[in-house]
């Protein structure tokens, strides 16, 4: 079951080839979206442009569903045309470690393809707090009805992995810290006990590696580690993505 699923660290592409997509990153640079601090996307993604509530709340942002759609409408045939080797290759490596056949894996004209992360230099990523402690919900807040969900039925969260790869670090490096706290245990707590919880328990680290894909749950709390970022460092770049089981069928997504 996905919910049992374990962090992986794979090696799914050559340094060349990584820095072959980031060239084309940068000719696309007119079509960034600035977001906060350094962090730039290209492409929509749910989390910033139309989270749910709660996600909202969270992150201290509000959600604007038809900015999302607006977004990969018109970013989404720009992206699946100067990327899709990138995709085609996504898809396989997924199936792989899903042990599914490649044909179960879809991406959707209603939502928007796995983009980019690019971090700029600075100084606040240096610092641990810069980062928001997080569990994955891009879901929550998007309509599915394309996908053959209708009103009736919920969505299984535990069905959901989540994924990074990385094409380009900066000298100190990056990665994911991962508590082994699961949303639904979460919930259940208070903000004080919730605190108290993660400064009493070690998150294990997970580091990038350039050509690594990271591929998780996103229903346990993880953060960003954070890393010395400074002025003349080059950015931090990474594909970011989701997958959504429905009725057998992967959706790939972000």
């Amino acid at each position: 079951m996905v919910h049992d699923f374990k962090v992986r660290l794979k090696s799914f592409s050559t340094t060349a080839q990584c820095s072959s997509w980031c060239k084309r990153i940068f000719n696309l640079r007119d079509f960034w979206l600035a977001r906060d601090l350094g962090l730039s996307t290209l492409g929509a993604v749910a989390y910033l442009d139309a989270p749910d509530a709660e996600t909202a709340t969270w992150f201290g942002v509000g959600s604007f569903l038809e900015r999302y759609q607006a977004e990969l409408g018109r970013l989404n045939p720009l992206l699946k045309s100067e990327f899709s080797d990138l995709y085609d290759l996504l898809k396989i490596f997924l199936a792989q470690q899903l042990a599914v056949d490649e044909q179960q894996l879809a991406y959707s004209d209603h939502k928007a393809l796995p983009g980019f992360h690019i971090h700029g230099p600075h100084l606040a990523y240096a610092r641990q707090r810069s980062h928001i402690p997080h569990f994955d919900r891009p879901y929550a807040s998007l309509c599915w009805k394309h996908e053959g969900v209708d009103d009736r039925c919920t969505l299984d969260h535990r069905r959901q992995l989540s994924f990074t790869l990385t094409l380009q670090l900066p000298p100190d490096g990056g990665g994911l810290r991962i508590w082994n706290l699961q949303r639904s245990q979460a919930l259940g707590m208070s903000v004080e006990a919730l605190k108290a919880r993660l400064k009493a328990e070690h998150a294990d680290v997970h580091r990038y590696a350039v050509g690594g894909l990271l591929l998780h749950t996103g229903q346990e709390l993880h953060q960003i580690l954070a890393w010395d970022s400074q002025p003349s460092d080059q950015e931090r770049i990474t594909l970011q993505g989701h997958a959504l089981e429905i009725d057998g069928r992967w959706i790939l997504y972000w």
